[in-house]
C-alpha cells in the first residue's frame, strides 16, 4: 500500500510540473523537493522490502534531483546519500 501511494504522488507531481502551474506543490515544498522526497522514501521502502535493484533505481533519481534542485553540497543531498549507503549495507547483509 506505501508503496502505491509513493507512486500515485510521484505521478501527480508529475503531471502538475509537466502541466506548466509550479504553484500546486505540497504546502511549503516545491515540486522538485516532493518528487525528491518521495523517491527517496519509496527507495527506502523498496530497500526494506529486498527488492534492492528497484532501490537503487529511485534511490539515485532522488539523489540527481537533489543535486540537481539544491546543489551538490546542500544537506537533503547528503540525506539521500546517507540512504543509498543504508540500502548497500542491507544488501551486502
Amino acid at each position: 500500500m506505501a508503496t502505491e501511494v509513493y507512486r500515485n504522488v510521484i505521478e501527480r507531481a508529475t503531471e502538475i510540473k509537466n502541466s506548466g502551474n509550479p504553484y500546486l506543490g505540497a504546502g511549503n515544498m516545491n515540486l522538485e523537493g516532493l518528487m525528491m522526497g518521495t523517491m527517496c522514501a519509496l527507495g527506502q521502502l523498496e530497500s526494506h522490502l529486498g527488492n534492492f535493484g528497484d532501490a537503487e533505481q529511485h534511490l539515485t533519481k532522488a539523489l540527481n534531483q537533489a543535486e540537481e534542485t539544491y546543489g551538490d553540497c546542500h544537506p537533503k543531498v547528503g540525506v539521500v546519500l546517507t540512504s543509498i549507503a543504508f540500502m548497500y549495507r542491507r544488501k551486502a547483509m
